[in-house]
Protein backbone atom coordinates (compact mmCIF):
# COMPACT_ATOMS: atom_id res chain seq x y z
CA UNK A 1 0.00 0.00 0.00
CA UNK A 2 1.46 3.57 -0.89
CA UNK A 3 0.63 7.12 0.29
CA UNK A 4 0.14 9.69 -2.14
CA UNK A 5 -0.12 12.26 0.54
CA UNK A 6 -3.48 14.43 1.88
CA UNK A 7 -5.82 16.09 -0.50
CA UNK A 8 -7.25 19.04 0.75
CA UNK A 9 -9.94 19.39 -1.95
CA UNK A 10 -11.65 17.82 -4.69
CA UNK A 11 -8.93 15.68 -6.75
CA UNK A 12 -8.05 17.17 -10.28
CA UNK A 13 -9.69 14.75 -13.14
CA UNK A 14 -6.96 12.00 -14.13
CA UNK A 15 -9.32 9.24 -16.18
CA UNK A 16 -9.53 7.05 -12.89
CA UNK A 17 -12.64 4.68 -12.23
CA UNK A 18 -16.14 5.42 -12.32
CA UNK A 19 -18.84 4.92 -10.44
CA UNK A 20 -22.90 5.63 -11.84
CA UNK A 21 -23.92 9.55 -11.44
CA UNK A 22 -28.09 9.81 -10.40
CA UNK A 23 -28.49 6.90 -8.15
CA UNK A 24 -25.12 6.52 -7.67
CA UNK A 25 -25.08 10.52 -5.91
CA UNK A 26 -28.16 8.83 -3.52
CA UNK A 27 -25.36 5.88 -2.71
CA UNK A 28 -23.16 7.81 -2.00
CA UNK A 29 -24.88 9.36 0.82
CA UNK A 30 -26.35 6.32 1.85
CA UNK A 31 -22.37 4.84 2.32
CA UNK A 32 -21.02 7.82 4.04
CA UNK A 33 -21.44 7.73 7.48
CA UNK A 34 -21.48 4.21 9.38
CA UNK A 35 -23.61 4.88 11.86
CA UNK A 36 -27.03 5.51 9.38
CA UNK A 37 -26.05 2.92 7.02
CA UNK A 38 -29.18 1.00 8.23
CA UNK A 39 -31.54 3.63 9.23
CA UNK A 40 -31.11 5.49 5.74
CA UNK A 41 -30.80 2.34 3.69
CA UNK A 42 -34.59 0.95 5.15
CA UNK A 43 -36.12 4.41 4.94
CA UNK A 44 -35.32 5.31 1.40
CA UNK A 45 -36.24 1.22 0.55
CA UNK A 46 -39.24 1.48 2.26
CA UNK A 47 -40.55 4.86 0.41
CA UNK A 48 -38.74 3.42 -3.23
CA UNK A 49 -37.81 -0.25 -3.30
CA UNK A 50 -36.89 -3.29 -1.11
CA UNK A 51 -35.17 -4.44 1.85
CA UNK A 52 -33.42 -7.43 3.09
CA UNK A 53 -32.19 -8.45 6.44
CA UNK A 54 -31.75 -12.42 5.65
CA UNK A 55 -28.05 -12.67 5.22
CA UNK A 56 -28.48 -15.35 2.63
CA UNK A 57 -30.44 -13.50 0.62
CA UNK A 58 -27.86 -10.40 1.19
CA UNK A 59 -24.82 -12.08 0.20
CA UNK A 60 -26.69 -13.36 -3.34
CA UNK A 61 -27.19 -9.63 -3.96
CA UNK A 62 -23.53 -8.86 -3.51
CA UNK A 63 -22.90 -11.75 -5.57
CA UNK A 64 -24.45 -10.16 -8.75
CA UNK A 65 -22.43 -7.01 -8.38
CA UNK A 66 -18.80 -8.77 -7.70
CA UNK A 67 -17.31 -11.47 -7.31
CA UNK A 68 -15.62 -11.27 -3.70
CA UNK A 69 -15.06 -13.77 -1.08
CA UNK A 70 -15.96 -12.22 2.43
CA UNK A 71 -12.93 -12.96 5.10
CA UNK A 72 -13.45 -14.69 8.25
CA UNK A 73 -15.42 -12.55 10.22
CA UNK A 74 -17.23 -10.32 8.14
CA UNK A 75 -20.50 -11.70 6.84
CA UNK A 76 -23.09 -9.80 4.76
CA UNK A 77 -25.87 -8.77 6.98
CA UNK A 78 -28.68 -6.44 4.62
CA UNK A 79 -28.73 -5.13 1.58
CA UNK A 80 -31.42 -1.96 -0.27
CA UNK A 81 -32.06 -2.05 -3.29
CA UNK A 82 -33.92 0.92 -4.99
CA UNK A 83 -34.35 0.86 -8.68
CA UNK A 84 -30.93 0.15 -10.43
CA UNK A 85 -29.30 0.79 -7.22
CA UNK A 86 -28.01 -2.01 -5.07
CA UNK A 87 -26.39 -1.68 -1.45
CA UNK A 88 -25.35 -4.26 0.68
CA UNK A 89 -24.48 -4.10 4.35
CA UNK A 90 -21.49 -6.55 5.89
CA UNK A 91 -19.73 -6.65 9.14
CA UNK A 92 -18.67 -8.66 12.22
CA UNK A 93 -22.19 -10.60 13.47
CA UNK A 94 -23.54 -9.25 16.50
CA UNK A 95 -20.72 -6.42 16.61
CA UNK A 96 -21.07 -2.77 16.71
CA UNK A 97 -21.54 -1.76 13.00
CA UNK A 98 -19.27 1.68 13.81
CA UNK A 99 -16.44 -0.73 15.04
CA UNK A 100 -15.70 -2.43 11.89
CA UNK A 101 -18.06 -2.16 8.51
CA UNK A 102 -18.15 -2.98 4.69
CA UNK A 103 -20.89 -1.85 2.33
CA UNK A 104 -20.48 -3.18 -1.37
CA UNK A 105 -22.88 -0.75 -3.03
CA UNK A 106 -23.56 -0.93 -6.95
CA UNK A 107 -25.58 0.63 -9.68
CA UNK A 108 -26.75 -1.41 -13.42
CA UNK A 109 -27.55 1.96 -15.10
CA UNK A 110 -26.79 5.23 -15.35
CA UNK A 111 -24.11 8.52 -15.97
CA UNK A 112 -20.62 7.83 -15.25
CA UNK A 113 -19.35 8.88 -11.20
CA UNK A 114 -15.61 9.22 -10.52
CA UNK A 115 -13.10 8.81 -8.13
CA UNK A 116 -12.28 12.48 -7.90
CA UNK A 117 -15.71 13.29 -6.71
CA UNK A 118 -15.72 11.24 -4.00
CA UNK A 119 -15.98 13.40 -0.24
CA UNK A 120 -13.51 15.24 0.82
CA UNK A 121 -12.94 17.92 3.39
CA UNK A 122 -14.66 21.29 2.08
CA UNK A 123 -15.56 19.36 -1.22
CA UNK A 124 -19.20 19.94 -2.55
CA UNK A 125 -19.84 16.31 -1.50
CA UNK A 126 -18.77 16.26 2.07
CA UNK A 127 -21.37 15.10 4.55
CA UNK A 128 -22.35 19.06 6.31
CA UNK A 129 -23.75 16.36 9.56
CA UNK A 130 -19.69 14.58 9.63
CA UNK A 131 -17.10 16.92 8.75
CA UNK A 132 -13.56 14.78 7.36
CA UNK A 133 -10.74 15.87 9.16
CA UNK A 134 -8.63 14.53 6.19
CA UNK A 135 -8.47 12.74 3.44
CA UNK A 136 -5.85 10.57 1.81
CA UNK A 137 -5.15 8.85 -1.42
CA UNK A 138 -3.50 5.40 -1.15
CA UNK A 139 -2.86 2.89 -3.49
CA UNK A 140 -3.63 -1.16 -2.45
CA UNK A 141 -3.85 -3.48 -5.18
CA UNK A 142 -7.02 -5.79 -6.39
CA UNK A 143 -6.87 -8.37 -9.24
CA UNK A 144 -2.95 -8.23 -9.23
CA UNK A 145 -3.30 -4.19 -10.41
CA UNK A 146 -2.75 -0.82 -8.13
CA UNK A 147 -5.99 0.67 -7.73
CA UNK A 148 -6.62 4.20 -5.86
CA UNK A 149 -8.50 4.25 -3.00
CA UNK A 150 -9.42 7.64 -0.96
CA UNK A 151 -9.10 7.21 2.78
CA UNK A 152 -11.14 9.80 5.03
CA UNK A 153 -10.76 10.42 8.72
CA UNK A 154 -13.46 11.97 10.35
CA UNK A 155 -14.36 13.96 13.31
CA UNK A 156 -16.00 11.39 14.93
CA UNK A 157 -12.64 9.07 15.03
CA UNK A 158 -13.78 6.71 12.31
CA UNK A 159 -12.31 6.21 8.90
CA UNK A 160 -13.19 4.48 5.91
CA UNK A 161 -11.63 3.49 2.35
CA UNK A 162 -13.37 3.98 -0.30
CA UNK A 163 -12.81 2.06 -3.84
CA UNK A 164 -14.30 2.19 -7.48
CA UNK A 165 -14.05 -1.07 -9.55
CA UNK A 166 -16.05 -2.83 -12.52
CA UNK A 167 -17.99 -5.43 -11.18
CA UNK A 168 -19.79 -8.56 -13.05
CA UNK A 169 -20.97 -8.02 -16.81
CA UNK A 170 -24.44 -7.33 -17.14
CA UNK A 171 -26.85 -8.72 -19.67
CA UNK A 172 -27.14 -4.96 -22.25
CA UNK A 173 -22.98 -5.97 -22.37
CA UNK A 174 -22.45 -3.50 -19.54
CA UNK A 175 -21.01 -3.75 -16.56
CA UNK A 176 -22.11 -3.37 -12.68
CA UNK A 177 -20.40 -0.16 -11.34
CA UNK A 178 -19.42 -0.87 -7.61
CA UNK A 179 -18.51 0.96 -4.68
CA UNK A 180 -16.39 -0.45 -2.18
CA UNK A 181 -16.85 1.36 1.73
CA UNK A 182 -14.45 -0.16 4.47
CA UNK A 183 -14.84 1.77 7.60
CA UNK A 184 -14.45 1.67 11.04
CA UNK A 185 -11.92 2.48 14.20
CA UNK A 186 -8.28 3.25 13.13
CA UNK A 187 -7.15 0.36 15.41
CA UNK A 188 -9.53 -2.26 13.64
CA UNK A 189 -10.16 -1.09 10.18
CA UNK A 190 -6.37 -0.53 8.94
CA UNK A 191 -4.42 -1.16 5.40
CA UNK A 192 -3.73 -4.69 6.33
CA UNK A 193 -7.56 -5.51 6.94
CA UNK A 194 -8.84 -3.86 4.14
CA UNK A 195 -5.93 -5.26 1.78
CA UNK A 196 -7.34 -8.79 3.05
CA UNK A 197 -10.65 -7.49 2.13
CA UNK A 198 -9.65 -6.90 -1.35
CA UNK A 199 -7.77 -10.07 -2.12
CA UNK A 200 -10.90 -11.56 -1.64
CA UNK A 201 -11.88 -9.59 -5.33
CA UNK A 202 -11.73 -11.96 -8.09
Amino acid sequence: MQSTGTVPGPAPSAGGPVLASGRGCLLWGAVGAAGVLLIFGVFLAWMFGNTTSDPAEARAWAAEMIDLDFPPGIEPMSGVRISGSTLVFAGPPGADPAALSLVVAGNSEGETFRFEDLPRPGGENEDPERAILASEEREFRVRGRPVPVLCNRYEDGLVDYTLLLPGRPLPDGGAWQVMLVLSGRPEEATPEWVQQILDGIR
